[in-house]
């Protein structure tokens, strides 16, 4: 609190041009600093406040997502249970929505969010829903060594679990699959697991 008042005081009473020549530069930065007064362990970095091990999340659009993520498939409630259990700086993990999970996408704008396919949560979930748009694009030309996301995720690139589900066929698991892009739920990775990467 003392830092904020000093810094406020600064502002008001340091004419403009001493605030710019840096008179009062290092107040205004300590005061609205959020890991100023944060000690991290050896092994961890003072992110926005909180303590973080480096190179284990990827925030994005607010959320904050898994980088390394199990190299074994799993069912959708084995999913579920992962992320829940799953202590990675922190608790309150979970398996993304399929909105969430379409947001990683990148190079393949016909399935990402808003995008010309047209399943969505809180819209249509139906198979009647899904056409050819869902299907990405050309397999394994995505910009992270063929993977359709950011350079900085890391796992298999292959089909990955959301929490959507089509109830009116068996096995309707949505799924995005990054070798190129697309939106399915065909029951395919009900039969042998898919990939799972949490998000909070």
């Amino acid at each position: 609190m003392r830092n904020t008042t000093t810094a406020l005081r600064c502002l008001l009473l340091t004419p403009p041009l001493l605030v710019l020549l840096g008179g009062c530069l290092d107040e205004l930065g300590d005061a609205f600093d959020p890991c100023k007064n944060v000690t991290c362990e050896d092994d961890k970095s003072c992110v926005d406040g909180k303590c973080l091990v480096p190179d284990q999340s990827y925030f994005d659009g607010g959320l904050e997502w898994q980088i390394h993520v199990p190299t074994q498939w799993m069912s959708v409630e084995e999913g579920i249970s992962y992320c829940s259990r799953l202590d990675s700086n922190g608790t309150g993990w979970r398996l993304p929505t399929l909105a969430e999970l379409r947001s990683l996408i990148e190079g393949c704008s016909k399935t990402r969010p808003g995008g010309a396919c047209n399943v969505v949560e809180f819209g249509c979930l139906s198979e009647s829903c899904r056409s050819g748009d869902c299907d990405g694009c050309s397999i394994k030309d995505g910009p992270d060594e063929g993977c359709y996301w950011s350079a900085e995720l890391r796992g298999a690139c292959g089909g990955y679990w959301s929490t959507a589900d089509d109830e009116s066929v068996e096995h309707g698991g949505w799924w995005v699959d990054f070798e190129s892009g697309e939106v399915g739920n065909d029951g395919l990775y009900y039969e042998v697991g898919a990939y799972v990467r949490c998000v909070r």
